[in-house]
């Protein structure tokens, strides 16, 4: 650009890169500024155990009154268990897997499972999964 402007022509480019100038931080505008990004997906733990996810369910309930959230924070993941009576919704167990047990998970061979929570496990999932269950949240997919 600066060559350009010294020869006195004009670029199409222009327009744009004052655009881009004029932006503090690039694509992020003023009123997103300072947020974070914690993605958070939701399913019903139906659908989790058609797709393989969950292998197995020792939840007392029936699967269609279960929801599993993954909300992803700090590299790693908060697991929250919902409940539904009647109308209401219940947090009826949260876990919490850091960033370093899930890269502990990353490496585990195909086929192998997780209880979670490690004790008195709840839901056991397919860790490989899991895993891809949790980058598709990180995506946004």
């Amino acid at each position: 650009l600066k060559v350009a402007q010294e020869e006195g022509l004009s670029l199409r480019l222009e327009g744009a890169a004052d655009k881009i100038a004029n932006r503090e931080e690039f694509s992020r505008s003023e009123k997103v500024r300072g947020m974070s990004n914690n993605p958070v997906a939701t399913h019903p733990l139906k659908k989790l155990l058609s797709k393989k996810v969950v292998i197995e369910c020792l939840i007392p309930a029936e699967p269609k009154d279960v929801r599993v959230t993954f909300h992803l924070m700090n590299g790693g993941v908060d697991i929250t268990i919902l409940l539904r009576r009647k109308s209401t919704e219940c947090i009826m167990k949260r876990i919490s897997i850091s960033e370093e047990r899930l890269r502990t998970l990353k490496k585990a061979e195909e086929g192998e499972t997780v209880g979670v929570p490690t004790e008195e496990p709840l839901l056991k999932f397919s860790i490989a999964k899991l895993i891809e269950l949790i980058a598709d949240t990180a995506a946004g997919r």
